[in-house]
């Protein structure tokens, strides 16, 4: 069958293969771009929803900031702090300038803009969050939720009245009217907090109903639109179907092993002449068509001098079996460069022949690979070992054997066991995973040398994967990084060591309060908090100088540190004042007494390049859960305490819970109930 009948067959004249497949790929691009839009819309609805998150817990934050500050105001009449009330109020009442413009009718963008900023909101979240409330208001999780928000914004207004009385009774002495406005407070914190959690479990719901609606919708779309794509694509199957059938026909008249492009052919006269040749010779080789039509390709004057005795004895034998051997030799490209190939032939009549020709290039180019991969595993500085898909070593290198003191002859063909029990279990598990299924990974490990020895290195777990994406062997590679690791324990110590004292900072003392706090509930234990403020300590430094203050906070330190246990946290955050972590609390006693010998050690002389010293503390305490139930209530809570036994003399403990209930018992004096107390 000619060319040009092929052309002129049933299957040609039918829609172009390549149209169908334009047709194909239209669908899905469509498809994939309705899918892609849904997910920008989902993902923009759900930032929203972080948005309001992110406000509601700024909003809170501003609001116990404000209450906290107005005890402190309370408890030292310093004006200082019902100013900052009121500037912690800022977020709250931004907030709320924002719900209103967005309420109103009709809405006020710009204003709704100026509320949210002055609420603390990310600018880039504004837009957002004014579409969302405009877009989800009347939905009803999110309209409960504003109605949540609006009765905490009311409550903000009595905060503020309250503020005021409290302001009035303080500054005309009128104590047992501050004592029951106290209470008032109480009561009203307490209200705020219900809101707030009121409306963070409200917008919570919201986002999981419209997270459940999107997802309906999402999938819903994607089902109709794979539905179209799918009987779209069964349409163009069909017609493929029968395209392919008429193809078939074509291929059995048309098909010659000649015409593969599976290999290399050419037809080829045993005096040097190439007659023909498929393209996948002559793209092979740098030529085309034309220089085999006009008889300039001769297999000869292809071939380097150095092979044309593997050439002569091919002939030789082809003529005499009718086929030789295939060998390996070179041609010469078109350029000019050596193509390596794979060869053999079979005679055809009157002195032709048919020859197949396998390029060898890329083959040539992976041995040449793995050569140098040799030389540069050989001359790594890190140690390198490779296994195969069982774990038993085929090789490591000299860099290995160094680092885990053994030889390569005592390490090949046994099974190669990185983890031990030293290691941590997390890390373990991690590598043990990473070797069962094939997985990369890569972290920091100490490596147990053959004598026992641990020496930290980076690990590198690498999988080999031949053409077809099989997995073969592995490739550790061990980096070491002791030197690192000396330089990043020291910034570790910095980051979260007090540098004078070197007891933990404050950046140590939150992460030891989240564990504490995690440990307690998870234990249903409690734990306390211990706040210490040093009284006399500013008279001292302006007295005798910062060095001799700085002597006096580290030996007060080192008392602390000598009365705690192993697993409670001393630190200092800053200035003169001090907070103990205790966990594992049975008993309050205990913290009693803890306190108390605190109080007592600190209260001891201090002798300080010859000069005696003589101070005392005041020692606040709040314990989870009662006092509050995260890092941020817990201190605001030891600190009040601390402010009321500072309040009360020198000396002096006080709990946080023991005002809670003298006021409950109608005990107003604080002195009085830290008489009870310490």
């Amino acid at each position: 069958m000619t060319k040009q009948s092929f052309v002129n067959s049933p299957a040609a004249t039918q829609t172009p293969m390549h149209t169908r497949l334009y047709q194909v790929m239209g669908l899905m691009l469509v498809v994939a771009t309705v899918m892609f839009a849904l997910g920008i819309y989902v993902t923009e609805v759900m930032n929203n929803v972080r948005a309001y998150v992110r406000g509601e817990n700024l909003w809170a934050k501003a609001q116990n900031s404000a209450v906290t500050e107005l005890y402190r105001y309370v408890y030292t009449s310093d004006p200082l702090h019902f100013e900052n009330f009121n500037n912690s109020l800022a977020i709250n009442l931004g907030d709320r300038l924002a719900r209103e413009a967005l309420q109103s009718n009709p809405a006020d963008r710009e204003q709704a803009q100026i509320g949210f900023l002055a609420g603390g909101n990310h600018p880039d979240d504004i837009p957002g969050m004014i579409s969302f409330f405009l877009m989800f208001h009347e939905v009803y999780y999110l309209k409960k939720a504003i109605e949540y928000w609006s009765e905490a914004d009311v409550l903000i207004e009595q905060l503020q009245a309250l503020a005021i009385k409290l302001e009035f009774a303080i500054q005309h002495d009128q104590p047992q009217r501050v004592a029951v406005l106290l209470t008032q407070l109480d009561a009203l914190d307490a209200r705020l907090t219900e809101k707030e959690l009121q409306f963070s479990d409200t917008l919570g719901d919201g986002a999981r109903w419209i997270r459940l609606v999107l997802t309906w919708v999402n999938s819903v779309s994607f089902l109709l639109l794979l539905l179209v794509a799918f009987l779209f694509s069964k349409k163009i199957a069909r017609q493929l179907h029968r395209t392919e059938l008429e193809l078939r026909i074509s291929d059995n008249r048309f098909t010659s092993l000649f015409q593969s492009d599976l290999v290399g052919m050419y037809e080829f006269h045993f005096d040097g002449r190439i007659l023909d040749a498929n393209d996948s010779f002559l793209q092979m080789l740098g030529y085309n068509k034309t220089h085999v039509t006009e008889h300039e390709l001769n297999w000869q004057s292809l071939t380097p001098l150095r092979y044309s005795e593997l050439d002569h004895k091919a002939v030789a034998e082809l003529r005499e079996t009718g086929a030789c051997n295939p060998y390996d030799k070179k041609f010469l490209h078109m350029d000019g460069h050596k193509v390596p190939v794979f060869i053999g032939s079979v005679m055809l009549h009157g002195g032709t022949g048919l020859a197949f020709v396998i390029d060898q290039t890329e083959k040539h180019r992976m041995e040449q690979e793995l050569r140098l991969s040799s030389i540069v595993m050989d001359h790594s500085q890190d140690g390198i070992v490779i296994l195969d898909e069982n774990q038993y070593v085929m090789s490591s290198n000299e860099a290995f054997c160094k680092l885990a003191v053994c030889t390569t002859e005592k390490l090949v063909g046994q099974v190669f066991s990185i983890t031990h029990d030293q290691m941590e279990e997390e890390q373990r598990f991690a590598i043990t995973r990473a070797l069962k299924y094939k997985e990369n990974w890569e972290g920091d490990i100490d490596f147990k040398t053959t004598q026992g020895d641990l020496t930290p290195v980076r690990l590198s777990i690498s999988i080999v994967q031949d053409d077809q994406h099989d997995y073969g062997q592995y490739v550790l590679m061990f980096s070491d990084i002791k030197t690192r690791k000396a330089a990043e324990d020291r910034l570790k110590h910095m980051a979260n060591f007090d540098t004078l004292t070197g007891i933990a900072n404050r950046s140590l003392f939150q992460s030891r309060l989240h564990r504490a706090i995690a440990r307690a509930q998870r234990h249903a234990k409690e734990c306390a908090i211990l706040f210490i403020d040093l009284n006399k300590f500013k008279p001292v430094n302006d007295h005798y100088g910062h060095e001799i203050g700085d002597g006096l906070l580290v030996q007060v330190a080192q008392r602390l540190k000598t009365l705690m246990r192993e697993v409670d946290t001393v630190a200092r955050i800053g200035g003169d004042e001090f907070v103990v972590i205790i966990e594992d609390i049975d008993d309050h006693d205990v913290i009693k007494e803890i306190a108390q010998r605190i109080i007592d050690s600190v209260g001891e002389h201090y002798a300080i390049n010859g000069i005696d010293i003589a101070i005392s503390c005041s020692v606040g305490i709040s314990v989870y859960p009662h006092d509050g139930l995260n890092d941020i209530e817990l201190t605001r809570s030891a600190d009040i305490a601390m402010y009321a036994a500072k309040g009360s003399g020198e000396g002096r403990y006080f709990f946080f819970s023991d005002r809670r209930e003298a006021r409950r018992t109608g005990i107003t004096n604080d002195t009085e109930i830290i008489k009870g107390t310490s």
